[in-house]
């Protein structure tokens, strides 16, 4: 590849020419103000988009080019793989994109400014920065590509400007945008990319994916979700949107009366599935999902965890996947956590401490960093039970004991404000009068829901057990 060249340098939503007679002109070139928050996800699906197109293209939302990649250069094509990665984040709603120019420096200036910048823990939507010279060769960065996948210890990226020929503005107008090989996140790799990878930068301000536990119609938001056990009729599964009320699912049969169910999206398609851990002490435990969006089996008993684990399911890698992961409780040794990833199989945690025994898991992404973190609700009927929630990315504590809900309450946490990070949430189980929810933002502090009525007081809302 031509580094001489390189010196300045998810399904995405259909918009096509409609939205490009109705935005102004600065945004239809790319950098105006996105018309709704986007997710990690949308941003590899635009990215994914406009695989094949060159600088002065059409772009895939029917505008002109990306930003100035057409024109930069005198009127001419410019070095743009940074006009391309930032016209993708700008259509996704990422904040701050006005700080992003046409040089692939300002996305490893961007990550710094707002501390995003990692060399360890890439997640999809990320921008990959890459210098000339070495691994630490921060002045020398002069290329950018979007992580389209994340696999284990490698990476998939997507590059604007990438396969040109000659120099200049005729490797800039003759140059694609190029889903490149998986080559490893590990900092200082050079072998497909033809240079040193530095790190990793974070959008800001976008929700990690839509895979959000518990959104069973892909609004962005955890609805209110019941699994009722049965073991005459068959056990059933009851769904509610928590953002219009209408009902999503009005009593599916999908498991046994023993069965735990742990909803989640395991196969990314934006729908959390019919999830559930059946026990077994002589067998082995085993998992079965099937889709809420086609019904097709997705999973049909993988043996992983023991008969008196805890479902504990989340995307703790950030593929936009939810993990099969379990809570060990154990009073002499202490409680632990087990991970593994349901794309690949790849053990994500392999025994992490952090937990009594009598804890409720209640894993979920409440730093909003695409990552579900190690949760905890620890019921106390005397000062009040409380939430523990650990980062699963770099094992800060995020959340220290704050105060919410009863000793018989069970947690349901849930991104239900659709604001990118996880709620904490309870469901209050109540023979008389109906069963409820309550919950209260992690952000804010604020109450989303005070107590909507809900469910019977057998049933098991499916975001835990």
């Amino acid at each position: 590849m031509n580094f001489r060249s390189l010196v300045r340098r998810r399904t995405a939503r259909t918009v096509g020419l409609v939205l490009a007679a109705i935005l102004s002109l600065g945004t239809v070139f790319g950098f105006g103000p996105s018309a709704y928050a986007g997710t990690t996800t949308d941003i590899v699906n635009l990215t994914l988009d406009n695989v094949g197109k060159k600088a002065c293209s059409t772009n895939s939302l029917g505008g002109l080019y990306y930003g100035s990649s057409c024109t930069g250069d005198g009127g001419k094509p410019e070095f743009w793989c940074a006009d391309f990665a930032k016209w993708v984040w700008a259509h996704e709603g990422v904040d701050n994109t006005s700080d992003l120019t046409a040089a692939a420096h300002s996305f490893y200036t961007y990550g710094r400014e707002y501390d995003t910048f990692s060399t360890t823990s890439p997640s999809v939507g990320d921008a990959a920065v890459f210098s000339t010279s070495s691994a630490t060769g921060f002045s020398d960065i002069h290329h950018v590509a979007l992580v389209v996948k994340v696999s284990g210890s490698t990476v998939e990226v997507v590059s604007g400007d990438w396969g040109g020929t000659g120099s200049g503005s005729d490797f800039a107008g003759s140059s694609h945008v190029v889903h490149n090989s998986a080559f490893s996140s590990s900092p200082g790799h050079k072998d497909v990319m033809g240079m040193y990878l530095v790190g990793f930068v974070s959008p800001v301000g976008t929700a990690r994916s839509r895979q959000t536990i518990g959104d069973f119609d892909a609004d962005g938001h955890t609805d209110l979700a019941l699994y009722r056990p049965n073991s005459q009729t068959g056990s059933t599964w009851w769904v509610k949107s928590s953002r219009t009320g209408a009902a999503l699912n009005g009593g599916t049969e999908f498991g046994g009366a023993s069965d735990i169910p742990a909803a989640g999206d395991y196969d990314g398609d934006g729908y959390s599935d019919l999830a559930l851990y059946r026990r077994d002490c002589s067998n082995g435990s085993s998992w079965w999902v099937k889709s809420s969006h086609t019904g097709a089996t997705l999973n049909g008993g993988t043996k992983f965890g023991g008969c008196t684990d805890i479902p504990a399911p989340g995307d703790y890698n950030g593929d936009g996947r939810t993990d099969l992961a379990l809570y060990r409780p154990n009073s002499q040794t202490g409680s632990t956590w087990w991970v593994k990833a349901s794309g690949t199989g790849e053990v994500l945690n392999g025994g992490t401490e952090f937990g009594g025994a009598s804890d409720i898991p209640a894993p979920g992404d409440y730093d909003g960093d695409g990552r579900a973190d190690l949760a905890l609700f620890r019921r106390d009927c005397s000062n009040g039970s409380s939430w523990w929630v650990k980062s699963s990315r770099t094992g800060a504590l995020i959340n220290g004991g704050t105060k919410f809900g009863g000793c018989t309450d069970i947690p349901a946490p849930g991104d239900y404000d659709g604001k990118g990070s996880a709620d904490l949430a309870l469901y209050r189980r109540d023979c008389t009068a109906g069963s409820s929810w309550w919950v209260k933002s992690s952000e804010t502090g604020a109450a989303i829901n005070g107590g909507t009525k809900f469910g019977g007081c057998a049933d098991i809302p499916v975001t835990r057990s």
